[in-house]
């Protein structure tokens, strides 16, 4: 009785399997549709290396930069009696003052790492500056009373 009940039911099972039949052919609009996400698939995913290569050597070369100009400020504190970083035209503007037969120096340092080691336009231009000894030192002196002056003023003022 068991085997009968076994038997009707793999009967059915297999019936209702076969019974549901699949198309031949996709419809040209889905075959269509698939067709062209997957294009887009694979050149997103070609274009991911890419980027990723592009963002991982701009951070190892602007870390490889910045560990050089560490190195580079270590060094030049004990070179010079005063160290300014400054991290723009140039990276550190270096002071030995006079001593003894020293006449002492100031001195514009930029920090180049890797093959290349190329100026940019503007530090070009402060080296033309430097060069043709166009250097000033000047003092400015901001008088802070007027400024109170009118702060004063302005708040004494009705509308």
């Amino acid at each position: 009785m068991e085997l009968i009940v076994l038997l009707i039911f793999v009967v059915i099972f297999g019936y209702v399997i076969y019974s549901t039949k699949k198309p031949d052919k996709p419809s040209p609009l889905i075959d269509t549709l698939t067709n062209e996400r997957i294009k887009q698939l694979e050149y997103k995913v070609n274009d991911i290396p890419r980027q990723v290569m592009e963002s991982i050597n701009g951070t190892i070369s602007f870390q490889k930069g910045k560990l050089a100009e560490l190195a580079a400020y270590m060094n030049l504190r004990g070179a010079y009696d005063k160290v300014i970083p400054l991290n723009n035209i140039v990276d550190f503007i270096c002071i030995r003052f006079p001593k003894d037969a020293d006449p002492g120096t100031v001195d514009f340092i930029d920090i180049k790492n890797g093959k290349s080691a190329r100026l940019s336009d503007d530090q070009k231009k402060l080296s033309v500056l430097i060069h043709n000894q166009h250097i000033n030192f000047l003092k400015v002196k901001i008088d802070t009373s007027s400024v109170q002056d009118i702060t004063n003023a302005g708040s004494n003022t009705e509308l």
